[in-house]
């Protein structure tokens, strides 16, 4: 395959910004809305399960864009 059917339309890197910009607003949402429910512990185990998981998709999410497939 070669390096120029490897890159990323201009579409397709702005609907990875979008995604990205999304991950990293609900994790900032879900952060905060833990300060709220610490009362219980099974729904804010929960929400660190899903904070976590963001977390992962973000730094999964980065180390695509700065992989070798977008330069």
């Amino acid at each position: 395959m070669s390096e120029q059917d490897q890159m990323l339309t201009q579409r397709e890197t702005i609907e990875l910004h979008e995604l990205l910009s999304i991950e990293v607003m609900a994790k900032k949402k879900l952060k905060t809305t833990k300060m709220t429910i610490q009362d219980y512990s099974e729904l804010s185990s929960y929400v660190d399960d899903v904070i976590n998981a963001k977390e992962q998709n973000v730094e999964e999410l980065k180390q695509f864009i700065s992989s070798n497939v977008l330069q």
